[in-house]
């Protein structure tokens, strides 16, 4: 995405997701990286650290702290915590345990700095998928990355947020698909191979449904790891 809208500055780009956490991460990163460099740099990859920092949202003190302290918080758990992944149980906590690696890189200045230049000048805001439809025109692209309907009970994870992304919302977005298409806006889509969530965008006449192969880590079970079937979903040729 960061290389994208770095060699297409000459466009207008508007970055949006209901994760309001991810959100606060690239304000961050866009407004503050000289501070959010500063605590990352001051983090340890040690058990004890790495509880001490997920702790922070069973405190009442947690609203309280800035953004660049929350997305600090959230770079450092993703760096140590186990597999990369981000999970928050139903009171919104986050739940994944120590990844227990011996020297992740809990700071990328390099690429921090680089990311942080790419995002000057983009609009960042915490909305949900639909809420952009107003603002999308003829011509436009939209490129939509959901949380993956699950293809097998062990690979089941849609807890980016304390509501999760059921087949309603996937139904939701197929929906939103054909407004952006009535709209003669352009969109790029990707999700899991879900029997049924393929069936349902192969139906529509518009759309184009494609298979790659993507590498994915996250599953209970280490069989089912690896190389996965996904598809992109598109309106144009």
């Amino acid at each position: 995405m960061f290389s994208v809208i770095y060699k297409l500055q000459h466009c207008q780009f508007h970055l949006s997701d209901s994760n309001e956490l991810l959100i606060d991460a690239y304000l961050a990163v866009r407004d503050n990286v000289d501070e959010l460099i500063e605590l990352l740099s001051s983090y340890q990859n040690t058990l004890e650290e790495f509880e001490r920092v997920r702790a922070w949202d069973r405190d009442d003190e947690y609203s309280k702290r800035s953004r660049t302290q929350k997305a600090s918080r959230l770079i450092y758990l993703n760096k140590t915590c186990y597999n990369g992944l981000f999970r928050v149980n139903d009171k919104g906590e986050f739940n994944v345990p120590f990844g227990k690696y011996n020297s992740p890189t809990i700071c990328d200045e390099a690429n921090l700095r680089a990311c942080s230049q790419a995002l000057q000048g983009v609009q960042i805001e915490v909305l949900e998928f639909d809420q952009v439809l107003t603002r999308i025109g003829r011509d436009d692209f939209v490129y939509l990355d959901p949380p993956y309907e699950p293809i097998s009970v062990t690979s089941s994870f849609n807890s980016y947020t304390t509501r999760k992304f059921d087949e309603v919302d996937q139904t939701r977005l197929f929906k939103f698909c054909q407004r952006l298409t009535s709209k003669r806006a352009r969109f790029l889509l990707s999700n899991s191979s879900a029997a049924w969530l393929r069936l349902l965008y192969e139906k529509e006449s518009k759309f184009t449904v494609g298979r790659v192969k993507a590498r994915r880590s996250i599953n209970s079970d280490g069989k089912g790891r690896g190389e996965i079937n996904e598809i992109l979903v598109r309106n144009y040729r």
